[in-house]
């Protein structure tokens, strides 16, 4: 089950475009999308959503990790998109 954090995450990756590899985003990145979080908090929901294939590692930038949203989590927020627009 995704809380709100986890679905703010693959829609700030989705939203900037960090959807493979190369353009994958940093958590400091992440967190210039003014989320009230912080850097340990976001750092363990990534590592969740890795966990669940909702995002996946991209390349290390000055020893950073990155992140960004595989077709899994792209389908999840479809998911929770419809489920919203439903009125539940």
């Amino acid at each position: 089950m995704m809380d709100r954090l986890d679905i703010w995450i693959l829609s700030v990756l989705e939203y900037n475009g960090a959807d493979n590899y190369l353009v994958a985003m940093s958590i400091g990145e992440i967190l210039q999308e003014e989320h009230d979080t912080t850097r340990i908090s976001l750092y363990k929901h990534l590592k969740k959503l890795v966990k669940k294939n909702y995002v996946a590692n991209g390349p290390r930038d000055n020893k950073a990790d990155s992140y960004y949203i595989t077709g899994k989590g792209q389908e999840a927020l479809v998911d929770v998109r419809e489920w919203e627009g439903s009125g539940c």
